[in-house]
Parts: C-alpha cells; sequence; structure tokens
C-alpha cells in the first residue's frame, strides 16, 4: 500500500508512519523538519520517502506535490 502522511516528522504522524513502514508498507512522510523526515528515510530505506513542505503554504504543497507525483510516474 501507499500512504502519503502529513506531520510525519513528529507525534502521531510520525508513529502513523512508523507503524505503516513496519507492515512494509510504502509511506510519503511529508513536514517542515527536514532531519526528522531524513530519520525516517534512514530507519525505512526503499520505503520512506521524505518531502519537506509547510502544509499551510498552498504553494509549497503544490510544488512538493507535483514534483513527487512527477518523481513516481518517471519511475514506473
Amino acid at each position: 500500500m501507499n500512504v502519503l502522511i502529513t506531520g510525519s516528522s513528529s507525534g502521531i504522524g510520525q508513529q502513523l508512519a512508523r507503524d505503516y513502514l513496519a507492515q512494509g508498507d510504502t509511506v510519503y512522510c511529508c513536514g517542515r523538519n527536514k532531519s526528522a523526515l531524513q530519520s525516517l528515510v534512514d530507519d525505512y530505506p526503499g520505503l520512506a520517502h521524505a518531502t519537506v513542505f509547510d502544509i499551510q503554504n498552498l504553494r509549497e504543497c503544490r510544488q512538493a506535490l507535483a514534483l513527487r507525483l512527477k518523481v513516481e510516474c518517471e519511475s514506473e
């Protein structure tokens, strides 16, 4: 399963990401804290994918998600 979680850098969002990753799911971890997101990528290589942006900024959301979709489509 593919899962996108905003707020993956701490709290409930991070725990949800870890739970899905532990099941072997692919998780797109989104948040503002690059180092916290990178720790998920380091802990779950190949399953966790970090995307850094502020969910409150519409322009950043559009850019980040468009880039993520482009990367995923190119890899298929």
